[in-house]
């Protein structure tokens, strides 16, 4: 199928997918990003069970991270982190609690859900489409699924620093969307991650003043067993562990592009998707 028009006031991958899944038929919608590598041959099968036994209306399976560079090691795992602060699969998978969330990369729904929010034409004008159609399953009433993939697919994001910074300025302004957010997730993300720094050099800054000593020692503390629990939860998360000291690096160019994704939110301001460059505020 070819698309060589986009209608005024769509984004080009809702409208590809509104193309697309127009011209099918079944119960279960899936949608699999592109860049997605699968390593079973029952993916499908799995999800689709999955989301029967569950009765979920949107199931979506979050990809394993297949990350090669040094970039994508030191980045990549603290801007997961950023999300992980406002979308807890605990909470997301609670019907109690307003928290919505969905990847993108593998999502399955219910066609008669699908239908029943409205499409993508909904959404026709939205970044972070999988975003938007979690919040308005979760928002209808809908049972919204998450759940980790083990042996299922991974998928490499980005490969290379410019990318990685363009692409996560995008995923933070896109499911975020308001300053709030986004100076919380900042004011987080320095208190929890360079905080520590900052006291230690202080510290050390304005010895041998007593209450100098303490401030130092007190950082240093902070940062040992600091990168102590980023040293296992690499290994749990299959990042390199041997670059478990450049986490404040990542923590300082996560903060970067926290700043950057605060700025789209500017009237005027334009974000980039894939190639196409969006002026949109997408609020």
């Amino acid at each position: 199928m070819t698309i060589d028009r986009l209608p005024e006031g769509w984004y080009g991958k809702n409208n590809a997918m509104q193309t697309a899944i127009a011209g099918t038929k079944g119960e279960y919608i899936c949608m699999i990003d592109a860049d997605c590598r699968q390593l079973s041959n029952r993916t499908l099968a799995t999800a689709i069970r999955y989301a029967q036994d569950h009765q979920a209306d949107l199931l979506s399976v979050l990809p394993v991270l297949e990350m090669k560079g040094f970039w994508e090691n030191v980045i990549q795992p603290v801007c997961s982190g950023v999300m992980m602060i406002w979308f807890a699969r605990h909470k997301v998978n609670n019907p109690a609690k307003p928290n919505a969330y969905a990847n993108g990369a593998f999502m399955l729904i219910r066609r008669e859900a699908y239908e029943a929010i409205g499409t993508h034409e909904a959404i026709r004008d939205k970044i972070n489409e999988d975003m938007h159609l979690a919040a308005r399953v979760k928002g209808a009433g809908r049972k919204l699924v998450v759940v980790r993939s083990t042996g299922l697919y991974i998928v490499r994001m980005y490969t290379s620093l410019p990318q990685i910074y363009r692409g996560w300025s995008r995923i933070f302004f896109g499911c975020f969307g308001t300053l709030r957010r986004l100076v919380i997730s900042f004011v987080l993300m320095f208190t929890a991650g360079l905080a520590p720094y900052v006291a230690a050099a202080a510290g050390l800054l304005a010895a041998p003043d007593p209450v100098a000593w303490a401030c130092a020692a007190a950082g240093l503390a902070a940062i040992a067993l600091q990168l102590s629990a980023i040293f296992r939860y690499y290994r749990l998360a299959e990042v390199t562990p041997g670059l478990f000291w450049t986490y404040p690096l990542g923590c300082a160019i996560t903060l970067v592009i926290l700043v950057n994704s605060m700025l789209r939110l500017r009237a005027g301001a334009t974000v980039v998707w894939k190639s196409t460059t969006y002026t949109k505020s997408m609020g």
